[in-house]
Order: structure tokens, then C-alpha cells, then sequence
């Protein structure tokens, strides 16, 4: 088990430096912490052959999923921006990004105490 441990290792920082992660960026997309070093090798080894369609599917795959799960969250511990958020996400899925932007970056701002949009005087406060 080490020795396929390690083998992982070596393949995804092959890919890394063979600039893989930057292929990706290219092309939309990011890796994120959920993800595991397989799946992100798998998703790097995919960039640098150009299958953008497999990348394309697996990853809004992957965001939709992540995004509901997160919307689960929201829902338990955040109830009163619950309904908004829903509808932001229904927004974004049905392709209406400029509703769904606004209403994501405004409980953004919400959820971080109003400290994502202020002047730079109030910053130094």
C-alpha cells in the first residue's frame, strides 16, 4: 500500500511539472481540496492529452454536487439566507448568471459580517 502511495505521489507531481495544473487553469477550471490526488491527477493527466469534453463533464459534475452539498449546510446553520441562496443556485444552474452572481456575492458579504465590500478607510478601522 506505501509503494502505490508513493507511486501516486510521484505521478501527480510529474504531472504538476509538466505543468498540468496550469492546463487546467487554461481552461476554466481549478482543483480544490475535496478532490482526491488521484482524481486531480487523473483530471491533469486529461488536460495535457486535451480531452477538455471528459474534463468538462466530470468537473460541473463535480460542482454541482459539491454546490448542493454546501447548499445542505447552508440550509442547517444559515435557515434565514437558506431561501435566497436556493435561488441563486437555481439561477446559476438554469444559466442566468447575472441574477445569480449578485445574489451569491451579497450573502457572501452577508455571511462575512459585511467585511468583503468596504472602503479602504474602513479597512484600516
Amino acid at each position: 500500500m506505501i509503494e502505490q502511495i508513493k507511486a501516486g505521489l510521484e505521478r501527480y507531481d510529474s504531472l504538476q511539472k509538466k505543468d498540468g495544473f496550469i492546463k487546467l487553469a487554461e481552461l476554466g477550471w481549478y482543483i480544490n481540496g475535496s478532490m482526491t490526488l488521484a482524481h486531480s491527477a487523473w483530471l491533469m493527466d486529461m488536460a495535457l492529452e486535451n480531452e477538455i469534453d471528459k474534463i468538462n463533464k466530470d468537473l460541473s459534475s463535480h460542482y454541482v454536487e459539491e454546490m448542493l452539498d454546501r447548499v445542505k449546510f447552508l440550509k442547517k446553520y444559515q435557515s434565514k439566507r437558506y431561501l435566497i441562496i436556493k435561488e441563486a443556485i437555481e439561477c446559476h444552474l438554469s444559466g442566468k448568471y447575472h441574477a445569480s452572481v449578485a445574489l451569491f456575492l451579497s450573502q457572501a458579504d452577508g455571511l462575512c459580517k459585511g467585511l468583503l465590500f468596504i472602503t479602504r478607510n474602513k479597512k484600516r478601522n
